[in-house]
């Protein structure tokens, strides 16, 4: 599965530094869909960019859904095929890596 961010908008991705909550999405017509049971922990590793305001994360009966306030959504970088994961965190910088 592709992932649905073109690659001028992951430039800058990087890791949270501790396991943190995220939940299971599947690509669907342009939106992320959240998967039912989809909640995890994702490693400390995982490596995430902030998703763009054009793409809505959807619940599973196609409601939008909006992060809490003064978060905002990130995607994974990798693929869990044939799933992203997606999670929501404070407006900050995320750590260079390297």
């Amino acid at each position: 599965m592709s992932h649905p961010l073109h690659a001028s908008e992951v430039a800058m991705p990087g890791p949270l530094s501790r396991p943190w909550a995220a939940t299971r999405v599947r690509l669907e017509r342009g939106a992320l869909v959240l998967v039912e049971d989809g909640a995890f922990v994702a490693a400390a590793d995982t490596m995430w960019v902030e998703l763009p305001e054009r793409i809505p994360v959807l619940d599973p009966d196609g409601g939008r859904v909006q992060p809490s306030p003064g978060r905002r959504f990130f995607i994974s970088i990798e693929t869990f095929s044939p799933f992203h994961a997606v999670t929501e965190a404070e407006c900050i910088p995320l750590p260079r890596i390297g």
